[in-house]
Formats: structure tokens, C-alpha cells, sequence
């Protein structure tokens, strides 16, 4: 079977290497005698198993190549109530998505062979009628739908096949999270960031262990009149990564939640509303960081006016003087201000592809910055 090691370091220079299970090696290391030592270091291999995935964050917490950062946070195992409070309707329960996503940042996603870290996520409504960027339920498409009922209730924790590549995804009745930002806790750098990830493949019993501060902090949420961010901090970065449908109000959702780990704006995933702030050794500003001034000067306008506000055009009249030379941002940008009003989404959805170019460079950059604070120095 699959054992795990630990030491008894005996009187003198006595000491013995055993093995155990996974439960037996924390009983030992709980007893207060302090005779029983783990050995000096190890990581675990990809194809290391524990039997009792309960026992799995203990063990993490101890020899993982994450154990540093894993020590100074509690987990408890989602139940069924909190499984309750996130399949609550969005219209009847509008904190619904921001408690939803801060559920599961921080949360601990377990396979037999496997455990990875959720690091930010952002919810998706099911229902056009309160979001434009809803789960589609085209024929022969996949769904996070939760088709049975899982140990926790309506849940399911899956991968969605999207352009050619998977996306994690945990579905309730109402809504679904996609996992923008993970890492796995078993191998050390092996960090996913953006929209899709190749780094942990769910089964129907995958455990889910949440953050105890996050779940505590959601159920605050839950407690006030009104929730227009899930979390503190700049609102442009509590933005959807989202590049299309800029005349809906749902696009301005600030729902997007990260853990404590992956808090600060350098560690979090980019977008087309945070690309102009990333700090570059670049001198002069690209059309990407110019094109995403003009997204948060629309988000800007919103959050300030709702409906009423919007893309100003003396805004754009001074952001088409900032291009140094012709290029497809200021293109788009001229077409807008000519043909004003008329195919300003459409003209608003190509430069959003313009600038979400900048993102993959971005993103493999602050997942190194990732891998660098929450594995172990060796």
C-alpha cells in the first residue's frame, strides 16, 4: 500500500525511520512527548498516493513542497449548507455571486493523487436575464450543470472543453466559478493562470476543503443590505475577464474574488480592465496599455452612473493623440469616433481582442511571481 514516513527520535542518538499511514503519522506527530519527527525533507511525487484524502492537508501541511504557506491557514470540508447558500437565485439573492466566489478562493481541491490550490476565481450566472455572459446550453455542448447530486448536493466540480483547451469550472443550479488562477500543492511550480487549466483533472470524488477566513468572510457578505464588490481593493482589478457585450450592465460585474495568497494586483490574473496598470520595463505605452485605458474609462463611467454611463467621445478624441503610430487600436478607435454611436460594441468587442494580446505575456510572468512566494525555498 501507500505509507508515509516519519521518525522517532528516541533519548540520546537513538532515532528509527517508519512508516505509517497517513492518519497514524498524524496521531504521532500530535503526541505531546515530542519523540516522533518528520524526516528533514522531501516533496511528493506526481504519482504519490494517500490513502485517506481527509488526512491529505495534514500531511500537506507537513511535507508538501507548500507546507509553509499551508501552515499558516485553516481548512474545513464544504458541506451540504454552504453548497445551499451558494444555489441561492440571483435575483432573489443578489449577494449570491459575490458569496459564491468567495466560497472558493483559497479552497483545497483533492483527487487520490493530486490537491491543488484555488487561487482567484469569478462567477457566471445561468440565466441571461441577470447576465449577459451566461453558461450557454447549446445541443452537444458540456455543461457544469449539476446532473446528479454529488456528496456535498448540488455541485459539480468538472472541466469544460473551450477553443481546443479545458476549463475548471464548479456548476450549481444557478451559476458556475471558473478557476482563473490555481496551483497544484503536490508539485512544486506548477502554477495555471488565465482562463484555462491543464494542471488538475476533477472526478466525481474530487473533496473540496474551503478556506476557514473565506468562508467566514462570505458569510459575512451574506449579512449585508447591498454587495456591489466581493472584495476590497481597486475595482477595476474585481472585474470579469470579459471581452465582449459592453452595452450590458452585467459586464460590470466586480465579482471576480482572490485568496489571501494571491491578493496583491501583481499575483492576480490580467484582463483587459487591468492590462494599462501593469508595471513594464517597457518605455513607451503600447496600443494594448493605451486600449485598456479605454475599458476602464467605460467601467469607470458605469460604476459611477450605472445604465447612464458609458463611453464618452471626448475621451476617445484625446485617447487617439496617446498613439505614438498608426496601428489596430487607434484603427478601431477612429472607426468608433466616426460611426458614433452606431457598432460601438462591435468596434469595443475587436479592441478588446486587441488588448487581451498583453495577457499571456503578463500572466506567465506573475505566475513565476506565484510559484516564488507559495513554494518552499529549497
Amino acid at each position: 500500500g501507500n505509507w508515509c514516513p516519519v521518525v522517532y527520535a528516541g533519548y540520546g542518538n537513538e532515532s528509527h525511520a517508519l512508516l505509517s499511514s497517513s492518519k497514524g503519522v498524524s496521531y504521532l506527530l500530535a503526541k505531546e512527548d515530542g519523540l516522533w519527527k518528520l524526516p528533514m525533507s522531501t516533496h511528493l511525487h506526481a504519482s504519490y498516493s494517500i490513502p485517506n484524502e481527509h488526512h491529505r492537508i495534514d500531511y500537506l501541511k507537513r511535507f508538501g513542497p507548500s507546507s509553509e504557506y499551508l501552515k499558516q491557514n485553516k481548512y474545513q470540508e464544504l458541506d451540504e449548507a454552504t453548497v445551499e447558500m451558494i444555489n441561492a437565485d440571483w435575483i432573489l439573492e443578489p449577494a449570491t455571486p459575490y458569496i459564491f466566489a468567495q466560497v472558493f478562493v483559497g479552497a483545497i481541491l483533492i483527487n487520490s493523487t493530486s490537491a491543488l490550490l484555488v487561487n482567484c476565481v469569478e462567477p457566471y450566472g445561468r440565466q441571461r436575464c441577470y447576465d449577459a455572459h451566461f453558461e450557454r446550453q447549446l445541443p452537444r455542448s458540456e455543461s457544469s450543470y449539476p446532473e446528479g447530486t454529488s456528496k456535498y448536493g448540488d455541485i459539480n466540480i468538472t472541466l469544460v472543453m473551450s477553443e481546443q483547451n479545458s476549463k475548471l469550472v464548479c456548476g450549481t443550479t444557478t451559476a458556475n466559478i471558473l478557476v482563473t488562477s490555481s496551483s497544484r500543492l503536490d508539485i512544486p511550480n506548477t502554477t495555471s493562470m488565465g482562463p484555462f487549466t491543464s494542471n488538475f483533472t476533477p472526478n466525481h470524488q474530487t473533496l473540496v476543503f474551503v478556506d476557514e477566513k473565506s468562508l467566514r468572510a462570505a458569510q459575512a457578505l451574506r449579512e449585508r443590505k447591498s454587495v456591489e464588490q466581493v472584495q476590497g481593493g481597486p475595482a477595476f482589478a474585481s472585474l470579469r475577464q470579459l471581452r465582449s457585450k459592453f452595452g450590458d450592465i452585467s459586464t460590470y460585474m466586480r465579482t471576480r474574488a482572490s485568496s489571501k495568497l494571491a491578493s496583491a494586483l501583481h499575483l492576480r490574473p490580467s484582463t483587459i480592465w487591468t492590462v494599462s496598470d501593469y508595471d513594464s520595463p517597457q518605455q513607451g505605452a503600447s496600443q494594448e496599455k493605451i486600449g485598456s485605458k479605454v475599458f476602464q474609462h467605460i467601467s469607470q463611467q458605469v460604476m459611477k452612473k450605472g445604465e447612464e454611463g458609458g463611453l464618452e467621445l471626448k475621451f476617445i478624441k484625446h485617447t487617439i493623440t496617446e498613439f505614438p503610430n498608426s496601428c489596430a487600436a487607434k484603427k478601431i478607435l477612429n472607426k468608433i469616433l466616426t460611426f458614433f454611436p452606431e457598432g460601438v460594441n462591435t468596434q469595443l468587442t475587436l479592441l478588446a481582442d486587441t488588448v487581451s494580446k498583453a495577457n499571456h505575456t503578463i500572466n506567465t510572468r506573475r505566475l513565476e511571481a506565484i510559484n516564488l512566494k507559495l513554494y518552499n525555498k529549497v
